[in-house]
Order: C-alpha cells, then sequence, then structure tokens
C-alpha cells in the first residue's frame, strides 16, 4: 500500500499517503479519514464531509500517479454506510449494517443476525424493532418504518442465505 494516495480533493492527488504495508489477497482494511492523524497512521489528514463530497485513490508517482478508483457521495446519515453492493462492483448502496474490515458481500435479505440463515432468531429481531425507524431491520424501505414489506421480505429469505 506503501506509495498509493487517498484524497477528498481529486486535484490534490498526493494529500494523504498509505502507509508501507502489504495485504494479502482477502484482506480489508480500514481508514479513518478524520483528520486526526495523531490517532494512529491510518486516520488522515483530512476528514469526508457529512454533507458529501469525493474521496479519490491514485496511484504511485512513479507509476504516474494515475487515478485507481474514485467516489462521489451525497449527504451521509447516521450509522448508516455506504459501500459498494459486492466487493469491487457496482453498484454503491447503502447498508443499515456496516461492515468494517470485512467483505460486503455474504449477506442476505433478512439475515438481521448475520448467521447466514433467515430464521426465528431474525424474525424476533425484525418484530422488536416493528414501527420504529428499524436499527438495521428496515428490509424493504431504508431509513423508513419497520412495517408489513420488511415481514414479507424476511418470509421470502426464509432458510439459508445464497
Amino acid at each position: 500500500m506503501g506509495g498509493l494516495f487517498l484524497t477528498d480533493d481529486l486535484l490534490d492527488t498526493t494529500q494523504w499517503s498509505f502507509p508501507e504495508m502489504t495485504l494479502d489477497a482477502g484482506e480489508f482494511l480500514l481508514v479513518w479519514c478524520d483528520n486526526d492523524e495523531g490517532d494512529g497512521p491510518l486516520h488522515t489528514n483530512f476528514k469526508l464531509g457529512g454533507s458529501g463530497e469525493e474521496i479519490g485513490l491514485f496511484g504511485r508517482l512513479a507509476a504516474g500517479n494515475l487515478v485507481i478508483d474514485s467516489y462521489a457521495f451525497g449527504e451521509q446519515t447516521t450509522d448508516v454506510s455506504e459501500g459498494r453492493e459486492t466487493d469491487g462492483g457496482e453498484p454503491w448502496i447503502f447498508f443499515e449494517t456496516p461492515t468494517p474490515g470485512a467483505s460486503n458481500e455474504g449477506g442476505c435479505a433478512g439475515d438481521l443476525s448475520g448467521d447466514a440463515v433467515v430464521n426465528v432468531t431474525d424474525l424476533l429481531m425484525l418484530l422488536g424493532a416493528w414501527g420504529t425507524d428499524g436499527s438495521g431491520a428496515d428490509l424493504a424501505e431504508p431509513l423508513d418504518v419497520v412495517n408489513v414489506s420488511d415481514l414479507l421480505v424476511l418470509l421470502g429469505a426464509w432458510g439459508a442465505c445464497d
């Protein structure tokens, strides 16, 4: 990772550089974009804005410092993450259950407990959030109220996740 750059200004392609480190295949890295470098080597010198902006990953200077990937995002919601639906794929979606340090893949609608099976445990979690804003249990309409639509999603996924 050493020599790669992260930025919240696509015109400033060398804003923050990754420390010397290697990620093995399948590993994930959590970088804190909090403008607090004193907290450790994976804390950037810029902070992402909650009202939305852009972020970019740029290559090494010796290779031309070209853009590897970038993304412009809109206004953020507390406790809801945004990421690629599948690792490296499209589209970008909202996750009411963030997965820092882990793959975005592997879950399925209705698996509220994260055990790769939609069962009674998930049903009880859904019923416990009934009528609220969800706290991760709103399956059918993100950021809405847990209701019959969410129950139908859960029942439609009953059993093992694919």
